[in-house]
This record gives C-alpha cells, sequence and structure tokens, in this order.
C-alpha cells in the first residue's frame, strides 16, 4: 500500500473521530474559514452580522437561483441589452453556476455551454477578449470532467484552440491586455489567462509552460518597493486587487512550474529556493496584511473602487498561501459578514458583482482537511506538500477542501480547524513546555498529529524517537511507508 493512500486511511480515521468536519462551530470560539463564526463588526461599521453554515449557505443558494433567473433563451446570462459586454458577462456567470456545481445537464447550463462554445474567440466578445476568453476556459475546464464523448471532446477542442489565442496575444514582455493582440498589457487582465492555464492543466491539457515563465517575470519586475503591484507598470501606488491578483498569479505560476518545490532532496535536505519566488511572496503577505479592510478595495480610486472584485481577489489569496489571517484580520469572517450583509434579492448589484461575491463565499467556507504548523526553524521545506496532498484529496473525492498554515501561539481552538496538524522539520524544533502541552491538548480533544521528517532528515527524524523531551511527542510510530517516506507519532 502507498504512503498516500495511508494517509488518506488516517484522515479518514481522524474524520470518524471527530463526527466530520463541519461548518458550524459545535466547538465553540475559534471558527473561521470553513468554520462558523460570529463576526465582530459588519463590514462598514454596521450591526453585527452572523457568519454561519446556514447564513452563508442561504447566501449562496440565494445568489445561485438569481444567477439561474438570469439565463436567456439564446444560454446567455443577464438582462439583454444594456450590459456593455453580454457575452464576458454570460461567460462569467457561466463559470460561476459551473465552479459551484452547477451540473451541465441543467438546462440552463446546457443552453449557456451550447452558446459559450459558438462563440468565436476573436470577435464574440466584443472589445475584450483578454478577460473573456481565459473565463471560458475556466467555466469549460469545470464542466469538463462530467461530460462525455462529443461534448466532451468539444469542449477540450475549445480550450485549446482558447489557449493558442491567449499565447499568440501575450505582449513581448509576458502580459495581455483586452484586445489579446500583444501590444500592451496591464495586470487585471494578465491574471486571467493565468487562471486559465491552471484550470487547463488540472483537466489534463498540456502545453508549453514558456509563456508563465515570461509573466513570473513581469510580475518581479513590476513589483513596488512596498510589495504591492498596481494596474501598469509603477504608474501608480500598489493597490489591494492587483496585490492581491499579482500575489495569487506567482502561487499559481509556481505550482504549475514547479508543483515540487523542495524536491529532490539531497542528504538530508531540501533543495532551496533560489529564484527569489518567496521573498517576493512575502513581501506581498506584508502588504495585504497593513491594508486589508472589506470596506473598500484599499489604495484604489474611490471612483471605480471594485471592492467586491477585490474580495474575490483577497480568497484566491488566502486559499492558495493557505493564510487565515492577512495581518489581524480573519479574510473570511470579515469578507462574509459584509456580503452577507449587502446581498438583495439574491444578488449583489451588478451581474459581476454578484459573481465575485459567489466566488468568494463558495470557495471561502470549503472545510478544512489540514492545519500546517508554523514554527521557528525549516517548517515549510517543501512550500507545496500540503497543498498537493490536499488538492490530490479534492480530485479523488471530487469535493472542496482547503488546508492552512498556524502556529502554536494559535488558540486551541483554532487547531481544530482541521482534523490533522501537519509537522514537518528538518531539525528537531524547539519546542517550549508550554507548546509541548498545547500539542498534548491538541491531541487530548480529539486531534492527530501527522509528523514528516523533511527529506528523511536524520536529525529529526532521530531526534523525535531518541530525545522526547527536545521533540516534545514520543511514543512508538507507525511508519506510513519505506523509512525515508512521512510516518506518524501520537502524543502519548
Amino acid at each position: 500500500m502507498r504512503w498516500i493512500d495511508k494517509i488518506l486511511i488516517l484522515l479518514l480515521v481522524a474524520l470518524l473521530g471527530t463526527g466530520g468536519l463541519l461548518l458550524a462551530a459545535q466547538k465553540g470560539g475559534g471558527g473561521g474559514k470553513g468554520k462558523a463564526a460570529e463576526a465582530k463588526k459588519g463590514a462598514a461599521g454596521g450591526q453585527p452580522v452572523a457568519v454561519t453554515e446556514e447564513s452563508v449557505d442561504k447566501a449562496i443558494e440565494a445568489g445561485r437561483a438569481y444567477l439561474l433567473s438570469q439565463a436567456r433563451p439564446d444560454g446567455s446570462f443577464g438582462k439583454g441589452g444594456g450590459e456593455k459586454h453580454p457575452a464576458g458577462l454570460s461567460a462569467l456567470a457561466f463559470m460561476t453556476l459551473a465552479y459551484m456545481g452547477q451540473h451541465p445537464n441543467h438546462p440552463a447550463m446546457a443552453k449557456g455551454l451550447d452558446y459559450l462554445l459558438a462563440l468565436d474567440a476573436k470577435t464574440g466578445f466584443g472589445d475584450r477578449p483578454g478577460y473573456a476568453v481565459p473565463i471560458r476556459i475556466m467555466g469549460l475546464s469545470y464542466v469538463h470532467n462530467k461530460l462525455l464523448g462529443e461534448k466532451r471532446a468539444a469542449v477540450r477542442i475549445k480550450m485549446v484552440e482558447d489557449l493558442n489565442l491567449i499565447f499568440q496575444g501575450q505582449t513581448a514582455t509576458g502580459g495581455w491586455r483586452y484586445k489579446l493582440d500583444a501590444h500592451d498589457y496591464d495586470f487585471s487582465v494578465t491574471q486571467w489567462p493565468i487562471l486559465a492555464m491552471r484550470e487547463a492543466n488540472l483537466v489534463g491539457i498540456e502545453f508549453n509552460t514558456g509563456p508563465l515563465l515570461k509573466a513570473r517575470e513581469l510580475y518581479y519586475k513590476w513589483q513596488q518597493k512596498d510589495g504591492g503591484w498596481c494596474y501598469i507598470a509603477d504608474k501608480t501606488p500598489s493597490y489591494g486587487s492587483m496585490t492581491a491578483a499579482g500575489l495569487a498569479s506567482l502561487y499559481i505560476i509556481n505550482d504549475v512550474l514547479d508543483p515540487a518545490s523542495g524536491c529532490p532532496c539531497s542528504g538530508g535536505r531540501s533543495r532551496p529556493d533560489d529564484s527569489g519566488t518567496e521573498r517576493r511572496m512575502e513581501a506581498a503577505l506584508d502588504w495585504l496584511g497593513k491594508h486589508f479592510t472589506t470596506a473598500e478595495n484599499p489604495g484604489k480610486d474611490k471612483g471605480d473602487n471594485r471592492a467586491l472584485y477585490w474580495l474575490y481577489c483577497v480568497e484566491r489569496v488566502g486559499i492558495a498561501a493557505g493564510y487565515k489571517y492577512f495581518g489581524n484580520h480573519n479574510w473570511f469572517r470579515e469578507g462574509a459578514a459584509r456580503l452577507l450583509k449587502e446581498q438583495q434579492g439574491g444578488h449583489w448589484g451588478d451581474l459581476d458583482d454578484t459573481c465575485f461575491a459567489l466566488l468568494f463565499l463558495y470557495k471561502g467556507r470549503a472545510p478544512i482537511l489540514f492545519n500546517k504548523l508554523k514554527f521557528d526553524g525549516a517548517w515549510n521545506s517543501h512550500r507545496r506538500d500540503i497543498a498537493n496532498l490536499t488538492h490530490y484529496i479534492e480530485r479523488t473525492k471530487e469535493e472542496q477542501f482547503h488546508w492552512q498554515i498556524v502556529d502554536l501561539k494559535s488558540p486551541l481552538d483554532e487547531l481544530h480547524d482541521a482534523p490533522i496538524l501537519f509537522i514537518t522539520p528538518e531539525s528537531v524544533p524547539e519546542l517550549t513546555d508550554e507548546h509541548k502541552q498545547k500539542l498534548r491538548a491538541f491531541t487530548d480533544t480529539g486531534g492527530t498529529i501527522l509528523f514528516e521528517a523533511s527529506c528523511g532528515n536524520a536529525a529529526y527524524a532521530n531526534g523525535s524517537r531518541s530525545s522526547p523531551a527536545k521533540s516534545g511527542p514520543s511514543g512508538p510510530s507507525s511508519p506510513s511507508g519505506p523509512t525515508t517516506a512521512p510516518s506518524w507519532t501520537p502524543i502519548p
């Protein structure tokens, strides 16, 4: 049996032992992303808003019903006339519903799919194919695995055609703009082809990764001194949506280009990051922590603030990075409080804002499978290890799950956001008596700790068994594979 299968069995045992992963805060306390929580204040200083499993689900289903009500007989979405970019909005509405699990056999989705497949990429989206074509790819990718035969083949062909157009439309500097004509770029459009490439990659469509390398260099070049990004180069100060989109784009690019970050191991040590990516990501995360708010798109002109678009970018970073907090802000709790407060009749105003709000709520509320422990020392040598495992389980189970990073300053309730705490040092971590007591309390209250000696590092692998006073957890180990593979050791 492969060690990955044994981890899945371990996960199942943990789930059974905790009664499953529930969004409702049955344990009380912390709560947050993937758990119910009581928002301390409304998004704009109004009355307190309860963010619970029930209220979030109710808002999502009301939004879903609203989007479906916008389906038109020809397969498009919207009021019909009056929208500036009806085909692009239709692609966004279809993509949102598809991500939310709406089956392509639903009448509105079936017509929507035919409508999108019939649109010519160069002429069917007006003067905004730079946005709409990648969004079409994303929507098609979300229904791809639910289709069979000729329909799936047609979807796949269209995705490949759209990707080729995107590649042709990239500028020499690495970005994209409205018309996909390779003449100029902005960072608002540039994020969407990157998102599309990620989703195409996840359904098995192969492509040259050169465009991602070029895009990464563009983000490197124009990241500002404060860690953020703006709309074009350094023409304006950094602002929220572009900084979050830039950081999310770097996560996507590196997940495609270097999914096994830290590998191969050599002499019990992981491969160091030599691209500068980690430093750049940390700078952008610092910017988000300093400027986070749900009241507005921070740093953006108030006349065109696009606050819900900003929240959509925020959830992408929070999920990709595994962070529950930006600074002292619980991004999901605070964002959901605003959205629950502002929803009217199932929508949030314009169709695009409604889609962004729904994506925030739907994606952010998924249950958390793993917490990864951050501590002083080499705690994250394989940056995407638990992210990759979570994605593997998502694909296997065909359900949404998240992971997140915690430290031992977190209250016990937050350690219980997930049933499994993953610890993967390359040397013996320095744990205080207080830390050890908290780990013990975690397991005593139903939690499971999964230990891995990163790269089979002997300093930790031997230290965790021969010197429990230093390593904290001790007791008999139960190997989950060969001696170089991860194993778990329970708290006695």
